[in-house]
């Protein structure tokens, strides 16, 4: 699959079971976010752009011919940055390949006993049935635009999903927890 916000493999070493992929300096969206390294913090053009790239990337994702694909683990720190801070989805390890047969919609799931993946960005269907679909990657976009726009560590936004909505719509959340960052 080949798609300019897709990180490309450049080439492999089977011997050493290593993938070899494009460099890319500028690290990853959870480094940027987080002014990791001193680095300054993203423009509002920028954040624009790396929201409306991890956009396109997912409707290629999901919207691919055979197989459309979910990536099933979208977390800040899985969206890389080159040079000129272009997105580049990373970390296929636990996608998953769906069947679009003639006439169906992009709703295919798959369940899973064990879900994995980064708590913090998983959609609440995904851990509490292990249905996995193009909904669980679009659930995670909305949790990485809470990070884009706020600059803040994505816990609250689980309360919202898991927890006391009343609670944090009224700005009652005292919670000094930290989110998981792997």
């Amino acid at each position: 699959m080949r798609h300019p916000n897709l990180i490309t493999l450049v080439g492999a070493c089977p011997e050493a079971w290593t993938l070899i992929y494009e460099y890319l300096p500028n690290g990853s969206l959870e480094d940027r976010v987080s002014c990791r390294d001193n680095s300054p913090p993203l423009s509002w053009q920028t954040r624009i752009c790396i929201a409306t790239e991890l956009c396109s990337v997912l409707i290629f994702l999901h919207s691919s011919k055979p197989h459309s694909m979910v990536h099933g683990d979208l977390k800040p720190a899985n969206i890389l940055l080159d040079e000129d801070l272009v997105t580049k989805l990373s970390d296929f390890g636990i996608c998953r390949l769906l069947d679009n047969k003639e006439g169906s919609s992009n709703n295919t799931t798959i369940c899973r006993t064990d879900p994995k993946g980064t708590f913090t960005y998983m959609d609440p269907e995904f851990v509490s049935t292990g249905k996995l679909s193009p909904k669980s990657d679009v659930y995670s976009f909305g949790i990485i635009l809470l990070r884009l726009l706020t600059a803040r560590q994505a816990f609250l936004c689980v309360w919202l999903a898991y927890g006391d909505r009343d609670a944090c719509i009224a700005g009652k959340l005292h919670c000094s927890c930290k989110s998981s960052s792997a």
